[in-house]
């Protein structure tokens, strides 16, 4: 049986239905607002304190005479040396002119509260000293929510991260934590490098540095074995019973052995995961325990997700950055299109049933 063609008013029902479609979306498109995220208030006070410690931290640069460098363009203080002898590996020296920004703390305060972070809860931390800037967002939107943070941190630094060797990271947490700008110091420090000993630095600048940390009167750890690396990190965290889990930079403890965890993505992390293995590093472990996890190590990823300039040219005004808001789009005129599209359908479905 020869099946019959639409007729032409069936046809221009369906153009119509097409144009209806396509002009919902766009005044929907066209009539968005700008509206504040819910945790605004908080975000904003995070950044503020952030740029507090910023500044803080530049000044004490200053008073050591250690000269901000070239490329730190906003001179904020938390950019550090090209390569030299304390110096891990290579670093993104983009990355971390985009993560030298106050409003790095505002995201970590809307990734937190995606992640089910409150008041009262504790988020444990394994920090590089590659992102001295990331490493401060983090535990000021953690002051800022009134969680607890609890963080491990390597004084090793990949090129322009935390690498003077007049000014460690775990020297600026003191000092920041001294002057009252953030609630904690770290509950351990180790050296980082090669196998987290520091091996592979060239000279004696690090044990000037090593020795500068072990008279701050935190604790310190020196492992070249991964397995019981990781182990004993974890047993420190766990003390805490850690409700989040956020790892800044490469540090091999947080990654583990292999790409692996490469696959999971970036920022916070929702990949379930089928068990652990003796290569796995502190986020697959939390992850395989049910704890919300979150990598800062794909800059550009990071600052894609969250509307932040990549590598900017110039910084937004407190609490004006894409960052702080979300585009709210109007419903009716959705409604409006589907309810006109859904009589045009009824109007086809009569028309083709009366050409039967």
């Amino acid at each position: 049986m020869k099946k019959k063609k639409l007729g032409k008013t069936t046809w221009l029902l369906l153009l119509a239905i097409c144009v209806v479609s396509a002009a919902a979306l766009a005044l929907s498109a066209a009539f968005k607002t700008r509206e504040k995220k819910e945790s605004y208030d908080a975000a904003l006070s995070a950044a503020m304190r952030m740029q507090s410690c910023m500044e803080l931290i530049k000044k004490e640069k200053t008073e050591r005479k250690i000269a901000l460098a070239d490329e730190d363009i906003f001179g904020t203080g938390l950019i550090g040396e090209d390569y030299n002898d304390i110096t891990t590996t290579s670093g993104d020296l983009p990355a971390k002119r985009t993560c030298a920004n106050p409003d790095m703390a505002a995201m970590m305060v809307f990734m937190l509260k995606e992640a089910g972070v409150g008041p009262g809860d504790c988020v444990g931390c394994n920090f590089s000293g590659s992102f001295p800037s990331l490493n401060i967002a983090v535990i000021c939107a953690c002051d800022e929510i009134g969680a607890k943070p609890v963080y491990i941190s390597a004084c090793g630094s990949s090129t322009w991260g935390a690498n003077n060797p007049g000014l460690s990271f775990p020297e600026m947490a003191h000092l920041l934590y001294k002057a009252n700008l953030i609630s904690e110091g770290p509950v351990l420090i180790t050296p980082g490098g090669s196998h987290d000993t520091a091996d592979g630095f060239e000279s004696d600048d690090f044990k000037s540095v090593w020795d500068r940390v072990g008279k701050l009167g935190y604790p310190t750890y020196e492992e070249a074995d991964f397995e019981k690396n990781v182990a004993y990190r974890k047993s420190i965290l766990d003390k805490y019973d850690i409700d989040c889990f956020v790892a800044v930079g490469g540090h091999l403890a947080s990654l583990g052995k292999g790409d692996t965890v490469y696959l999971l993505g970036q920022g916070l992390i929702k990949e379930e995961i089928g068990g652990i293995n003796p290569g796995s590093g502190l986020i697959e472990m939390y992850l395989n325990e049910g704890i919300p996890t979150a990598l800062l190590l794909n800059i550009k990823k990071l600052a894609l997700d969250y509307s932040l300039p990549f590598d900017p040219a110039a910084l937004a005004a407190a609490g004006e950055s894409g960052v702080y808001y979300e585009n709210v789009y109007p419903v009716y005129f959705i409604i409006a299109g589907i309810a006109i599209c859904t009589v045009l359908l009824i109007k086809i479905k009569l028309i083709c049933k009366l050409n039967k």
